[in-house]
C-alpha cells in the first residue's frame, strides 16, 4: 500500500453509516477520509483524485447502486494496482450476496461489523495486495502473459497463497490459448480436492475442445456442492448454444438471473436467446429489466431505453390479442413519454425524431397506415445515410409494405453499432419476410411481363403484389402505368380503373420522383381521355 496514511473514501447514502466508519477508521489511525453520498458523485471524486481505499455501499438509493460504481470505477480505469474495493450491505438477501461476490470484490462486508473485524480484514487484504502487486498490476493491464509469469514466480515465494496464484495462472493460459498446458495444471488439483473454481476452467477447456458432454458434466458436479454457482450456469449455456441447443441455453441463463439479477451482460445474453428462440415473454422481460437496470444506475446512456421501446413495438406489431395489443402500446406510451423528462437522454440523441418513428408505427400497427406513411416520407427525407435511426426508419417501411425503402436503408441500419437493436430489426425482417417473399415474386413478375409487353399480364401480377403490400406507392405507380398502356395498346380492360388507382395515389404522400412520376402518369391518362380511348 503507497502511503503511511492512506486515502480513503466512504461511499454510502446514509450520514449515520459515515459517521460511524469515520469513527472506526480514526481509532485504526486513519485520517484521510473523504465521503459520498450517491454514485456519480464518488465517480467524480475518483476522477480528480486516487484513493488507496474505497469502501462502497451496494444499495446507495437512486442512482448508481454500489455493483455499478465498481464496474465504472474499473472501466474507467480510476483504480490502482494496489487500491482496495470493499463492498458494504446490509442485506443479505441470496440475490444481493451472489451478485456482489461475482464483482469480486477485495472484500466483502456485511452490516453491522465491528472494529476488529474491520482491522484483520483490512491488513488482510493490505498484505495481500502488497505480496501479489505484479499479477495485479498485469491484470489491469490485461497482459496475460506477464499475469501468467508473476503468478508462477510469486507461488515459489508466497506458498499461502497458492489456491488464488493457481487460478490466475490458468486463467491466463486460457487467455493466452494455451489450452495442453492448462490442462497439465489443473490435471493434480483435480486429482485432489476438485475446487469450484478448477471444475469449470476444466469445463471450459472441455467445451474449448469441442467435448459439449463433459464440459456439462464438470458442470453438473461444481453445482451438486453449490448451487448458487452462476459463473456454471453461464458456463453451461455457453456450451450449449456451441452444441446448437439454444433453447436450453436460455432455460439455464434463467436460472442464472434468478440468482443473480443484475447483471448486465447475462441479461443481454438472456435477450438474444430469447429472441433467437421466439419466446417474446422472455424477450420483452429481459429488454424491461436491463432498461430498469440502467435507469437505476443513472446511466445517460440511451440505448436501453430505445431497445425497451423498440422490443414493445415489434411485440405490438406481432401481437393478435386485442387486450394484449392494447397493453403493449399503453406501456409503450408510457416509457416514451416519461423519456421526454430526461435531459440527459434529450441532449445525447434527436429524440423527437425517434418517437415521431414510433408514434408512425403505433400508427401502422392499428390500421393508420396513411398517415404512418406521410410520417415515414417526411422522416425519410430527414434522415442522413448513417443516422443510426435508420434502424428504425427500416422497420417502420417494412411495416407500412415499403419494402424496397427498406433494402435501401438496409446499408445504413447495419452501421448501428448496437447489437440488441440490430437483433430486433432481423426478427421484424423475419416477421414480415413471408409478406415480402411473396410481394417481391408478384412485382418481378410484373416488371417482366411489362418489358415483354404484356401489359395486362403486367396489371395483374402488380395487383397481385398490392394484396401483400396495399399501400406501396411505387407498386401502385407500376399498376397505373399498365393498366394506362392496356389502354393504350387497345388491350383487354383489367378489373381497375385508372382513376381508381389515381384516387388511392393521390390519398398517399409521395415523395419528388414519385410526384413526377405521377403528374407524368395523369397527363397521359388526359391524352388518352381526350383521344376518345378512355371515358373521362
Amino acid at each position: 500500500m503507497t502511503g503511511a496514511t492512506p486515502s480513503i473514501l466512504i461511499v454510502d447514502d446514509q450520514r449515520p453509516f459515515q459517521l460511524m466508519m469515520k469513527g472506526i477508521l480514526h481509532s485504526l489511525g486513519y485520517r484521510t477520509i473523504d465521503f459520498a453520498h450517491h454514485g456519480e458523485l464518488a465517480l467524480q471524486r475518483c476522477q480528480q483524485q486516487r484513493y488507496q481505499i474505497i469502501f462502497i455501499d451496494y444499495n446507495l438509493g437512486t442512482g448508481k447502486n454500489g455493483r455499478q460504481l465498481l464496474e465504472d470505477l474499473r472501466q474507467f480505469g480510476l483504480l490502482d494496482a494496489d487500491s482496495i474495493c470493499m463492498l458494504v450491505t446490509g442485506e443479505n438477501t441470496v440475490p444481493m450476496v451472489i451478485s456482489a461476490v461475482e464483482l469480486e470484490p477485495d472484500d466483502y462486508l456485511m452490516k453491522p461489523f465491528s472494529q476488529s473485524v474491520l482491522r484483520s480484514r483490512l491488513q488482510r487484504i493490505q498484505q495481500k495486495k502488497h505480496c501479489l502487486y505484479g499479477v495485479y498490476q498485469a491484470m489491469m493491464m490485461q497482459d496475460w502473459p506477464t499475469v501468467e509469469v508473476q503468478a508462477r514466480h510469486l507461488l515459489e515465494q508466497y506458498p499461502r497463497y497458492a489456491p488464488y496464484l493457481r487460478r490466475i495462472q490458468v486463467q491466463a493460459m486460457l487467455h493466452t490459448g494455451k489450452f495442453d498446458a492448462a490442462k497439465t495444471e489443473l490435471a493434480p488439483i483435480l486429482s485432489q480436492r476438485r475446487p469450484h473454481w478448477a471444475l469449470l476452467q476444466q469445463a471450459r477447456l472441455e467445451m474449448e475442445s469441442g467435448q459439449h458432454q463433459r464440459c456439462q458434466a464438470l458442470c453438473e458436479e461444481a453445482l451438486s456442492t453449490n448451487k448458487y454457482l452462476v459463473e456454471a450456469y453461464d458456463l453451461q449455456s455457453e456450451n450449449l448454444m456451441r452444441g446448437g441447443d439454444p433453447d436450453q441455453a436460455r432455460q439455464l441463463l434463467k436460472k442464472a438471473l434468478e440468482i443473480s439479477p443484475y447483471q448486465l451482460q447475462r441479461l443481454q445474453q438472456f435477450f438474444q436467446l430469447s429472441l433467437r428462440t421466439g419466446r417474446q415473454n422472455d424477450t420483452l422481460q429481459a429488454a424491461r429489466q436491463m432498461y430498469e437496470l440502467t435507469r437505476r444506475a443513472g446511466s445517460n446512456d440511451p440505448k436501453q431505453l430505445l431497445n425497451y421501446v423498440r422490443c414493445l413495438l415489434n411485440a405490438v406489431s406481432a401481437s393478435t390479442e386485442a387486450s394484449q395489443k392494447n397493453r403493449l402500446q399503453q406501456e409503450s406510451l408510457l416509457i416514451m413519454h416519461r423519456a421526454r423528462r430526461d435531459e440527459h437522454l434529450l441532449r445525447k440523441m434527436d429524440y423527437e425524431c425517434f418517437e415521431r418513428l414510433c408514434m408512425a408505427r403505433l400508427d401502422a400497427a392499428d390500421g393508420r397506415h396513411l398517415q404512418a406513411r406521410r410520417s415515414c416520407q417526411e422522416l425519410a427525407l430527414q434522415l442522413g445515410e448513417e443516422d443510426p435511426l435508420c434502424c428504425d426508419l427500416a422497420m417502420l417501411c417494412n411495416q407500412i409494405g415499403e419494402f424496397e425503402l427498406a433494402e435501401q436503408l438496409e446499408p445504413a441500419a447495419r452501421l448501428d453499432a448496437d447489437p440488441i437493436a440490430l437483433s430486433l430489426w432481423y426478427q421484424q425482417q423475419q416477421q414480415v419476410e413471408p409478406q415480402r417473399l411473396a410481394f417481391r415474386q408478384f412485382s418481378r413478375q410484373g416488371l417482366r411481363c411489362y418489358e415483354e409487353a404484356d401489359f395486362a399480364g403486367a396489371a395483374k401480377y402488380y395487383e397481385q403484389a398490392l394484396l401483400w403490400a396495399p399501400h406501396n406507392s411505387s407498386t401502385q405507380l407500376n399498376l397505373l402505368q399498365s393498366v394506362l398502356q392496356c389502354i393504350s395498346q387497345d388491350m383487354p380492360i383489367v378489373s381497375v380503373t385508372p382513376a381508381e388507382i389515381i384516387r388511392r395515389i393521390q390519398l398517399q404522400p409521395l415523395v419528388g420522383a414519385q410526384q413526377e412520376r405521377l403528374q407524368m402518369l395523369q397527363r397521359q391518362y388526359g391524352d388518352l381521355t381526350a383521344s376518345g380511348k378512355l371515358a373521362g
